[in-house]
């Protein structure tokens, strides 16, 4: 069972031919976490537990193929703790990796916020782990490029939790089939802004349609000294709805 975005695993003892417990096999976890660096042939990843700052340290002893994945971007992997012991820091084993959205929180206008819940999002968790927003949520498949992003109303930011919204358009009109996501949203640089508590966050969530702002409060202890500029998100792709 899923809470969070954390899975939970169990220990599967083998057994010899005479009933005898003969060695122990750990389940393999998966979660969705940071990469932190990788050299030496020794792969560090960093787990965020929801709401917590610090980070649980897993060290693989080896370089899987992380492909354009730059650290601090998010991932999804399949690993088993060596000492059987789960989300400690620790060593791990990889044994698989899979992909995650990562993007990161944009500032726009409201027109550019226009048809932002035409095209509802399934929601199955969200939670913030480190200087991220994680969501895991499903999607209708559109084999064209949809506006999906998470985009912070200008107009509000003079508020201690400016509103932000889940912008989710897609290009065609059709009936389609689910798919499951993991989407990162980097908010380091709204998290370096002293004057606000938290984020609102808006999703037009067709999982339970009563479950629609997210309040997701100031890590305080990722501030740092210097403000940073939030990117701007108000081009015209979000306001023009289907081609």
């Amino acid at each position: 069972m899923i809470f969070s975005g954390l899975w939970l695993g169990t220990i599967v003892c083998g057994c010899s031919s005479d009933g005898q417990s003969d060695d122990i096999r750990y389940a393999t976890l998966y979660d969705v976490v940071e990469y932190t660096s990788q050299n030496d042939g020794q792969t560090i990843f960093s787990l965020y537990p929801p709401e917590k700052d610090d980070p649980v340290v897993l060290t693989a002893f080896s370089s899987p193929d992380l492909g354009k994945l730059e650290p601090g971007q998010a991932l999804m992997l399949a690993y088993t703790p060596v000492n059987g012991e789960a989300y400690v820091s620790d060593r791990i084993e990889v044994k698989g990796i899979g992909s995650v959205t990562n993007s990161q929180l944009l500032k726009g206008a409201p027109e550019t916020l226009s048809g932002w819940d035409d095209d509802p999002v399934w929601v199955s968790s969200l939670w913030r782990a480190g200087r991220n927003v994680m969501m895991r949520v499903s999607l209708v498949y559109d084999d064209k490029p949809r506006v999906f992003r998470l985009v912070v109303d200008e107009t509000t930011m003079d508020q201690e939790y400016p509103d932000a919204y889940l912008v989710n358009i897609r290009r065609s009109e059709g009936e389609n089939f689910l798919r499951q996501y993991y989407v990162a949203f980097d908010l380091y640089a709204f998290w370096t802004h002293p004057q606000y508590r938290g984020i609102k966050i808006h999703v037009n969530n067709s999982n339970n349609t009563s479950l629609d702002e997210f309040i997701i409060e100031r890590p305080f202890s990722l501030s740092s000294g210097d403000e940073e500029d939030i990117p701007g998100g108000g081009d015209s792709d979000a306001v023009k709805k289907r081609e």
